[in-house]
Order: structure tokens, then sequence, then C-alpha cells
């Protein structure tokens, strides 16, 4: 990356994952609030899939693609419990790509994304 260039980030988050309470209702509330703050970067995306949108590409699994330098090819990550996978055939990039772009159809906007979060973090008790 080059020195003036500003790492991007895309989170989609499932609605499980901003309702789970793991240290009780204030770090709960204390790491929804934070979402909403890295929201407001200019280079932070968040997005929340609620459990409306129903089964998706990547209900089994989380993963991430990481995108460098135009010239290198892109790298698709995914944690399991046996460890992880680094993948990086244009097979496997094509089928990351495709459930990163479902997700993104079927998550919230941005905006009602937030907006979500925030009623989630006023609820917390």
């Amino acid at each position: 990356m080059s020195p003036t260039s500003v790492a991007k980030m895309h989170a989609i988050l499932s609605e499980a994952s901003v309702r789970t309470e793991v240290g009780g209702p204030a770090v709960l509330r204390e790491q929804l609030d934070h979402l909403v703050t890295l929201s407001r970067l200019p280079n932070v995306t968040i997005q929340v899939l609620r459990f409306e949108a129903g089964a998706h590409l990547a209900d089994r699994s989380g993963f991430a693609l990481l995108a460098f330098e135009p010239d290198d090819p892109p790298l698709g990550y995914i944690e399991t419990l046996a460890g992880e996978l680094f993948l990086e055939s244009s097979r496997d990039m094509a089928r990351l790509s495709a459930a990163y772009d479902n997700l993104r159809t079927l998550a919230m906007s941005p905006a009602e994304s937030m907006k979500f979060i925030k009623e989630l973090s006023e609820d917390a008790t």
C-alpha cells in the first residue's frame, strides 16, 4: 500500500453478532457505540444482515476478502475450528466475491444499519 493510500474496510455483520452479549449489557452498549463511531470514518462501511434476510451464501462461516495494491492479487481468508485458510485461486475468489455481493445486497444499507445499531445500544440495559 502506498504511503498516501488509506486502508478501506467494509464489514457485513450478522444480526446475531450485534445482539450477542459478552461481558454484560454495558460492554455490549460500548461495543455498539464503537461501531457507530467507526462507521463515521470515511474509509469504513458497516452493514447489518438481519435475521429476516434468511439463508445466504455465507450462512455457515464468515470470511474476509483482502485487496492490496492494484497489481497484487486479492486473497480470501476463512477462519475455521481447524485453523485458518488462505484462498488465492481465481475459482475460490470468484465464489467469495459472489458471496460478498450477495451479502451486500441482502444486508441493510449502511444508514439503516447504523440506525439499527443505535437502537440496540439504547435498548441494552
